[in-house]
């Protein structure tokens, strides 16, 4: 262990030696698979794992490391080194979040959505299951920007977005379409069990209001809902789908769930 080390671990060397490597390591078990890919390729280069530091903290570095071996060929162990990368690697997660999440509402992005859609159908092309899509869109919205301003338009999408975040399953997909028209895929769902959910937060609607300027304001939500298809490759089928149940739920007055199964 060389005296950089102390730089990015906060250990001098005499304090490592007779150490297990594992012992550095935040999941020991990331020790194991480099020790076994290097057995079994001689050396690997710039390998992800994530260390702890001195203090507690974890810092993320990439391992490039070679086998050292008797002359008989014997696997003695290991030589290599560690470079820090923790700043790479929190940019390339702010990148990430910025590519998949609404920066509003904290919920999947229309891009991130949409793909997360495709994959699932593929996946029950492979694997069947009940699956529902819904599609909601938020009633009288346009006349609480234009009186209150976006702002407070902002605030109430961001209350709208968390008494469905409350109610939702984990395995259930949330994310905002545009504007304020948003989209929910209820993973091993039946018609029935996907009712229920959406009824829920209907209630919840019913009974909350949001301070705006000196007036309270109430929320309410018009929901297309259908099953989710195999054959729905484009996605855009299920979601034409979806959209002409939400039609119908605006036609009925709104604050209301449609439904249309094919």
């Amino acid at each position: 262990m060389g005296p950089a080390a102390l730089g990015v671990l906060g250990y001098l060397p005499e304090e490592v030696i007779g150490l297990p490597a594992s012992s550095f390591y935040f999941d020991p078990q990331a020790r194991a698979n480099i020790v076994t890919a290097v057995k079994k390729h001689g050396k690997v280069q710039n390998f992800p794992a994530r260390l702890k530091h001195k203090d507690g903290h974890i810092v993320d570095v990439e391992i490039t490391s070679s086998a050292i071996y008797s002359e008989d060929k014997q696997f003695l162990g290991m030589e290599g080194l560690f470079r820090d990368v923790s700043e790479q690697v929190v940019i390339k997660e702010k990148l990430h979040r910025l590519a998949t999440i609404d920066e509003l509402t904290g919920i999947l992005n229309r891009r991130a959505f949409l793909e997360k859609a495709n994959h699932l159908i593929k996946h029950l092309r492979r694997q069947p299951e009940y699956s529902l899509l819904a599609v909601i869109d938020l009633d009288k919205f346009k006349p609480i920007n234009d009186r209150y301003g976006h702002l407070s338009g902002d605030r109430v999408l961001k209350v709208f977005v968390s008494l469905f975040k409350e109610t939702l399953r984990e395995t259930d997909v949330f994310g905002r379409l545009g504007g304020d028209e948003f989209a929910i895929i209820f993973r091993k769902c039946t018609m029935t069990e996907g009712l229920e959910i959406l009824e829920r937060i209907q209630e919840k609607m019913q009974k909350i209001s949001i301070r705006l300027s000196d007036n309270e304001v109430s929320i309410s939500a018009s929901i297309g809902l259908t099953e989710l298809h195999e054959e729905d490759l484009p996605f855009s089928l299920a979601l034409a789908r979806a959209d002409r149940a939400l039609y119908q739920a605006k036609q009925n007055g709104g604050a209301h769930v449609a439904m249309l199964l094919s």
